[in-house]
């Protein structure tokens, strides 16, 4: 869906080695598009998990400015057959809108739909993440006086 991006299969096999290094791996879902890719939450934090994921995060779209615009002409021409139906679910995650700038709001959405959402991402956690989290952040390893320098 990202043009110029990695594709998914590279993603999964970054998240592989970094675990396999010793790195704790987080991985967000973002966007998850009602209508469009809301179904691949499962497998998404299955087969991340079991490269070594031990953290989830998600949000849904937002398309804020002139992004709704190229949005809805990319929408259209891609999938026309449902186009106007995952519009419409968009707008039930903003208030009507296709974006949002209420902080609460804008990230996951709300209402029915996000809530389907949310809950969608709980129980794939649940079932696939084991109660595995990101390890606290060690903050001794940052200097107080905020100057840091690249070699030393």
């Amino acid at each position: 869906m990202e043009p110029r991006t990695s594709t998914s299969a590279k993603r999964l096999e970054t998240i592989q080695v970094l675990a396999d290094a010793g790195i704790p791996v987080g991985v967000m879902i973002a966007p998850i598009i009602p209508g469009l890719n809301n179904h691949e939450i499962p497998s998404i934090i299955r087969e991340a998990t079991e490269r070594g994921a031990v953290s989830i995060g998600y949000n849904v779209v937002r398309l804020n400015g002139q992004l709704n615009l190229l949005f809805k002409d990319w929408l259209v021409k891609s999938f026309p057959d449902r186009a106007t139906r995952v519009w419409n679910l968009i707008t039930t995650l903003h208030g009507g809108q296709v974006s949002d700038t209420n902080w609460g709001r804008r990230l996951k959405g709300d209402g029915n739909i996000a809530e389907s959402i949310r809950q969608m991402v709980e129980v794939s956690k649940k079932k696939y993440l084991n109660n595995k989290s990101l390890p606290n952040l060690d903050l001794t390893r940052f200097r107080k006086s905020g100057n840091y320098t690249l070699f030393g």
